[in-house]
């Protein structure tokens, strides 16, 4: 059974804050925050023993790539995507769960990377596009 605060997407918005660029979002993928493993190991590190595999040592970076934001939605000719514009705050709003009183969000500086556009005969325009998150992450719970 499903937790508390566990729902579906719809409802969830991507917010560029200086720009004001926005869309109809009908998919969004994070690709997550990443820390590099720095190795440790050495001429003396001992080599594996028998029934073993592995010995190298690591230990984590002291820095975290905070990913990149990759969206699709409804292509909006009037609005023109803020490719070339500055890095400025980007948030993805996600939906309001049952029981919750405000909504989750993570938000971060942002730089648009790439945008595409796809139009077939006779269907509603995409698009699509990247975003890269330079720096920290914030991340802001729900409330109840």
């Amino acid at each position: 059974m499903a937790g508390a605060n566990v729902d579906v997407s719809t409802g969830l918005t991507l917010t560029f804050g200086t720009t004001g660029f926005s869309m109809e979002i009908t998919s969004v993928n994070w690709t997550g925050a990443s820390r590099e493993p720095k190795a440790t190991s050495h001429m003396g590190t001992a080599a594996p023993s028998a029934g073993q595999t592995g010995n190298m040592t690591f230990i984590p970076g002291d820095l975290s790539d905070p990913g990149e934001l990759q969206f699709t939605g409804h292509f909006k000719t009037n609005e023109q995507p803020p490719l070339d514009s500055a890095a400025e705050t980007v948030t993805l709003t996600w939906p309001l769960a049952a029981g919750d009183a405000t909504n989750a969000t993570l938000a971060g500086t942002g730089f648009m990377t790439s945008f595409d556009v796809t139009a077939d005969l006779d269907e509603v325009m995409e698009a699509s596009g990247s975003v890269k998150f330079s720096g920290n992450l914030t991340w802001t719970d729900s409330t109840t």
